[in-house]
């Protein structure tokens, strides 16, 4: 940011009252009674203090000499003086008639100076400023330097002092300074000492220096003998050091904040701040060459585990660390104690090495050598990034260092910047177009002071371009233009928290408690989020609109133990509870009823290593391993198979063993692209990238390549397949498009179009209508929102739908419009605390209802008078549904401690499920008929059904189902995904879209299928586009199907 010179301030009003003022009030100043009316000189600019009121700031000046400092002005001053303080001849006179004081007051047009008591040594808050120091010689003889030394001739034109406020602000919130504490502490305040201003006005310093400089803080005038609060929010716990090393401080504290011990300030003994809530670690502390470390750090919970740390002696520098769990890493220092090896988990197979090689001025990286990438950086004189580049190596564990070659090409960034530091431009890693983002910055002389230095604009590669048009005075943007036009307005509070944002016409506000915390959170449509805190500012409850809560219980760690959701009418609705370890780490879920839901074990180093729930009249568990580097390596689940994890270098999966003992492989290279995949399953496959990491070519276990290109943003813009199909998707067209995904084409490779969708939206993005061109005729739907919400839309069928919305922004109530017609699908639509639907009146009058048990699971239905149970297991799995009216519609079902069903007893039918170790289906048994179920023995693929409707079944490269021997065969197109079945000679086929959606079936009867911006599938037309049916959804559930 270019350095700015300070904003004027606004002109003084009145300056020839203002002269009279002086006058009256500097009897002994001799100045012509008549005087120019001069013009007001311009000032600092206005800053805000931590209070967020703004004061005029103080000039800033050279170095003061020792014994000086500069007098406050005092707190009973009311309006600003225009006067010019008296020259130094006078000061001393001035000091010495001080008896004329009481006197004065009764001048209306002088300032009252009220007598101040001396100061006594009691416990207060220390002033972040310093105070002025008492000198016992006049301050007419304190040496001044020459440019402070009074004019012998006229001296100018009349400036306030710059010591004197412009207006009187509110005593400023401290809490922020860390030898401030607590709400409940009060500190008697007494005013400073009164003193006479005593200088001459100060000359502006250099630009430079007003930027370089430390700001000078000001303290604001202050009500004599006022009470004040402090806040604990930035409460520094460790003792200050005085003159006298034994002295204790105590402060009073509120009841929800306790210390665990007070420790008098000593050299040799060590101050602990433990937090409420139990045991934890315990670090032992050595003193070495004058300083104290940390040798090692117990673990409360496993006696005789600790992390042990070793120093170099001659210099203190780290160089070993033994985690909980024994394991080593081991740090090497250049002569300037910079880091430049690491090795983790050394004396292990899995020992990584990191090295790194410094830049010889500056604290910044030049080299990193890791395990199978390389990083350099440049930099320019002032120390600024220029380029970073990456690398893949062959080093798989980092031990070559930089001597390890260099593989493929580099994956480099450059950045430009301007003279004072800011980036001008960020150039990307690709080499085949230009993917260049520019930043522009306001002039340092900008007319308005708020942008001075700042960002006004970004502009990505491919021109389109940001603008931020409006700052305040303290930097923070107001207005924000976007590539489309669309234009966001941001206000702040005093203390610079962000309390509206207006995106066009729509706003959101935020409203904060006297702590800064986030109280109200108001979207455009009026509903609302409030949020409640504790004295310890922690989240307590959350209020929606509605006046559903959702209340959390926390214990004295701050951990979330108990959650309560409970309705307008303050009934508890559904309710979960936690159980934490002294480390504040998850041990047990509990349900409603106190009911065991999971259980947490860990080893030493905080990895979970046991899960035990639930399992009929009994538990389960699964267990888990980690390596040296604290990876999870092997997991056994309840039944005892076994799977197995490995990594490469960079810690990314590299195997996957499953219980069958079949592997599936996985090749990423440095730069953390998934090159290659080799499965049991899929075959084998390869990838190839770019130089930013897009993928470029997919060729999967069949030798079909898909070729794919980007545009300079890395959107996609065309995919090829080896049947020479083509999917084309272009951006930025059209009204608001700029961003965005306009039009969707699919050619055959004739390159016929076959498919196309086009898109339009409204300023903020948001959809508003899409049309798909199926064998060339046209769908289109129409969607409407008020206040950022989905109101209403318009299928490609021709029914209207639209939505009402509840205070809290949920749908209320769904009407249907046909041919002028409305209709009520559904009304009276409420809902659970949590956001599951409750209860609906349909379009026959009838009303459905979800009930829901205290853990938050749907308990019952009812429906037409008629009301089913559904009941569940210890482990929260589905164990019977049940009509109550008639007990014999009742259906069952059981499960094996994987969670897999094994039984369904149904009214007229029972059915059994087995399974291998990976979860592969073996056995299903319907009544007396019996399927068995063979598989690969080097896959997981199905080859077989003997029994009941036996099948021997093929499959392609790609493990896709080619024929289950029983007259079915599949097909399937060069991307994998099936487009046609053939049953006994009748052929049906499928038609998808660029998006993966089927949108045509083509058989005994022909179909097309039409889907919303969610993906679901909304109606069905025949080719010539005459409607058969349409789906109205409530949310993510469907509600109606029109005919």
């Amino acid at each position: 940011m270019p350095l700015q010179p300070d904003p004027p301030r606004p002109r003084l009003q009145d300056p020839a009252r203002n002269r009279l003022h002086l006058r009256r009030r500097l009897a002994l100043i001799d100045l012509p009674a008549l005087l120019p009316q001069p013009e007001p000189l311009p000032q600092p600019k206005q800053r805000p203090t931590q209070h967020g009121q703004l004061l005029a700031a103080q000039p800033r000046r050279p170095p003061q000499p020792r014994r000086w400092r500069q007098p406050r002005p005092p707190a009973a001053w009311r309006r600003p003086d225009p006067a010019l303080p008296p020259p130094a001849r006078e000061r001393h006179r001035l000091g010495q008639r001080r008896r004329h004081r009481r006197s004065a007051a009764k001048d209306p047009h002088r300032l009252e100076l009220p007598r101040q008591r001396r100061r006594r040594r009691n416990l207060r808050c220390r002033r972040p400023a310093p105070q002025p120091r008492r000198t016992r010689r006049p301050l007419a003889h304190l040496p001044l330097p020459a440019w402070q030394r009074p004019a012998r001739r006229h001296p100018g034109p009349l400036r306030p002092p710059p010591q004197l406020h412009l207006q009187r602000p509110e005593p400023p919130d401290r809490s922020h300074h860390p030898r401030c504490r607590e709400d409940h502490l009060h500190l008697r305040r007494r005013p400073p000492r009164q003193r006479h201003l005593s200088r001459q006005p100060q000359p502006p310093l250099p630009l430079h220096q007003h930027h370089r400089r430390r700001p000078r803080r000001t303290r604001p005038a202050q009500r004599p003998h006022r009470r004040k609060r402090h806040s604990l929010r930035h409460l520094d716990l460790r003792p200050q050091r005085t003159r006298r090393e034994q002295r204790t401080r105590r402060w009073r504290r509120p009841p929800h904040l306790r210390l665990s011990e007070r420790r008098h300030r000593q050299d040799d003994r060590q101050h602990r701040h433990q937090p409420p809530g139990g045991r934890h670690p315990v670090p032992v502390r050595e003193n070495l060459l004058g300083a104290s470390r940390v040798s090692t750090i117990s673990q409360p919970l496993v006696p005789g585990f600790t992390r042990r740390f070793t120093y170099d002696p001659s210099n203190g520098n780290l160089l070993s660390q033994t985690d909980f769990n024994g394991h080593l890493t081991l740090y090497t220092y250049d002569s300037r104690h910079l880091e430049t090896q690491r090795i983790e988990a050394a004396g292990t197979p899995n020992a990584r090495t990191t090295r790194t090689e410094w830049h010889p001025a500056w604290r910044l990286p030049l080299r990193i050598a890791e395990p199978l990438k390389r990083t350099t950086f440049t930099h320019d004189p002032a120390g600024n990034l220029l380029t970073r580049s990456e690398q893949a190596t062959p080093d798989v564990n980092g031990s070559q260092g930089f001597a390890a070659p260099l593989v493929g090409s580099p994956r480099t960034w450059t950045w430009t910047y301007h003279s004072v530091g800011q980036v001008l431009t960020a150039d990307g890693p690709r080499t085949d177009v230009a993917d260049l983002t520019t930043y522009t910055y306001y002039d340092a002389a900008d007319p308005d002071p708020g942008k001075r230095g700042q960002l006004a604009s970004v502009t990505n590669a491919l021109g389109q371009r940001s603008d931020l048009t409006a700052y305040d005075l303290n930097g923070r943007p107001l207005t924000l233009i976007d590539p489309n036009g669309l234009v966001t307005t941001f206000t702040y509070d005093a203390r610079g928290r962000l309390t509206s944002q207006t995106v066009g016409d729509e706003h959101t506000a935020y409203t904060y408690d006297p702590a800064g915390q986030l109280t109200r959170l108001t979207p455009p449509d009026g509903s609302f989020l409030a949020y409640t805190y504790d004295p310890a500012h922690r989240l307590t409850q959350i209020t929606d609109a509605l006046g559903n809560t959702l209340t959390y219980t926390l214990d004295a760690a701050g951990n979330r133990v108990k959650e309560e959701w409970r309705d307008p009418a303050h009934v508890l609705s559904q309710t979960r509870q936690r159980v934490h370890d002294a480390l504040s780490r998850l041990t047990r879920e509990l349900g409603a009823l106190d009911q065991l839901q999971a259980d947490y074990a860990y080893d030493p180093q905080g990895n979970l290593t046991t899960l035990t729930t639930p399992h009929g009249a009994g538990t389960r568990s699964s267990t888990q391993a980690f390596d040296a580097l604290n990876r999870l390596i092997r997991v056994t689940d309840p039944s005892g198979g076994l799977t197995q994890y490995a990594y490469d270098g960079q810690h990314r999966l590299s195997r996957v063993t499953d219980p069958r003992n079949l592997a599936t492989r996985y090749t990423v290279d440095g730069l953390g692209n998934a090159t290659g995949l080799d499965s049991p399953d899929s075959g084998v496959s390869s990838r190839t990238f770019d130089a930013a990491g897009n993928e470029l070519t997919h060729t999967d276990a069949q030798g079909q390549t898909t070729f794919r290109q980007y545009d300079a943003l890395n959107r996609l813009t065309h995919s090829t397949y080896a049947d020479h199909r083509r999917d084309l998707f272009l951006w930025d067209q059209g009204a608001n498009g700029q961003g965005r995904l306009t039009h969707i084409e699919q050619r055959d490779a004739a390159d016929a179009l076959l498919t196309a969708i086009d898109r339009q939206y409204d300023p903020h993005g948001r959809l508003t209508q899409e049309t798909r061109q199926i064998a060339g005729v046209p769908f289109t739907t129409h969607y409407r929102y008020t206040h950022g919400r989905l109101t209403g839309l318009t299928t490609p069928g021709g029914q209207q739908i639209d939505y009402s919305l509840n205070p809290q922004g949920q749908i209320s109530e769904v009407r249907l419009t046909t041919s002028g017609q409305v209709k009520t699908l559904a009304s009276a639509i409420t809902y659970h605390p949590s956001g599951a639907l409750q209860q609906l009146t349909n379009g026959s009058g009838q009303r459905l209802t979800w009930g829901q048990d205290a853990d938050g699971r749907p308990a019952s239905y009812i429906l037409a008078n008629e009301t089913w149970q559904i009941a569940y297991d210890s482990a929260s799995r589905l164990a019977s549904q049940s009509k109550l009216s008639d007990p014999t519609q009742t259906a069952s079902y059981g499960y094996d401690p994987l969670d897999r069903l094994t039984q369904a007893v149904l009214p007229s039918v029972t059915h059994g499920y087995g399974y291998d170790a990976t979860g592969n289906r073996l056995s299903q048994t319907s009544g007396a008929a019996t399927r068995r179920y063979t598989l690969s023995p080097t896959s997981n693929r199905l080859s077989a059904i003997a029994g009941s409707q036996a099948k021997a079944y093929t499959t392609d490269a790609n493990g896709s189902l080619a024929a289950d021997g029983a007259g079915q065969t599949f097909t399937y197109d060069a991307r994998g995904r099936l487009t046609g079945v053939t049953v006994a000679g009748v052929a049906t086929t499928y038609r998808l879209d660029p998006l993966g959606q089927r949108i045509r079936k083509t058989g005994s009867d022909d179909t097309l299928y039409h889907y919303d911006q969610a993906g679901r599938l909304i109606s069905e037309t025949a080719p010539d586009g005459s409607p058969r049916k349409d789906y109205v959804w409530l949310g993510d559930q469907p509600l109606a199907i029109l005919q």
